[in-house]
């Protein structure tokens, strides 16, 4: 199963450490199983969830295919 699919990155679950590392740490791992470093969430509308080196520096050199020009936020978030 894709844990991503559902992920919702407003909502990370809080660890015994009170911080959302261990929720990212399964996400990385997951990753590294999969032999993924990309992923699409469903929630508010979709979204990729980008966990891999090289897949988050391609995008942040990237200025023509990638921006947060459109960016929105759900309605609970605002």
């Amino acid at each position: 199963m894709d844990p991503i699919d559902q992920f919702d990155h407003y909502a990370v679950p809080i660890g015994h450490d009170r911080t959302p590392y261990a929720t990212y740490e399964d996400i990385r791992d997951w990753g590294v199983r999969e032999n993924r470093q990309l992923a699409w969430s469903q929630k508010y509308g979709g979204f990729w969830v980008v966990f891999g080196y090289d897949a988050a520096n391609d995008i942040l050199q990237d200025h023509a295919r990638f921006s947060n020009r459109y960016s929105t936020f759900p309605a609970k978030c605002r």
